[in-house]
């Protein structure tokens, strides 16, 4: 628990390749707790000094760079099986799907954590990319106000010519 009486998170960032071979950037945290915390110190020195203000070692350092490591090759995994549409607006399901591997992987369960959750804030496409797919949205949005131009134009046409006819 940190200073504030709350669990510890730890922010992260990875550029990922998606299965169309499209970098991506995803940010996020992880949320956890330890558990068992004589899994934790079996594999981790939290020995404080005399002055009992410091770590006589950096050990504690280590722990959530672990989690931090287990997330970021589980979030490969599946960023890698994903398009990059679909990995853009997917970021709920894969946090549950990253939250539900971590609490089943065995390297987790060694350290005596336990995940209490997984949050995606952004997955985000290259500048380059990005420009991209906007310009794409971009010329949609323009076919499909031209199309709706064509379409009242038409109407309008047939509606004179009905006028015609019946005069």
């Amino acid at each position: 628990i940190d200073k504030y009486g709350s669990e510890p998170y730890h922010a992260f960032i990875f550029d990922e390749a998606t299965a169309d071979f499209q970098t991506i950037t995803i940010q996020g945290e992880d949320i956890y707790k330890i558990s068992d915390p004589k899994k934790t110190a079996q594999l981790l020195n939290f020995t404080l000094d005399g002055s009992g203000k410091k770590y006589i070692t950096d050990d504690y350092q280590k722990l959530p760079q672990r989690v931090i490591n287990v997330v970021h090759v589980l979030m490969k995994i599946e960023i890698a099986n994903l398009t990059l549409k679909n990995a853009l607006i997917s970021s709920e399901s894969i946090a549950k799907k990253i939250h539900t591997a971590m609490r089943n992987n065995a390297e987790i369960n060694s350290l005596g954590v336990e995940i209490l959750g997984i949050l995606i804030l952004a997955i985000l496409p290259s500048k380059e990319t990005a420009r991209a797919l906007e310009a794409t949205a971009r010329e949609q949005i323009l076919k499909e106000a031209d199309d709706a131009i064509y379409v009242r134009r038409n109407a309008s046409v047939e509606h004179e010519r009905s006028i015609k006819e019946n005069e």
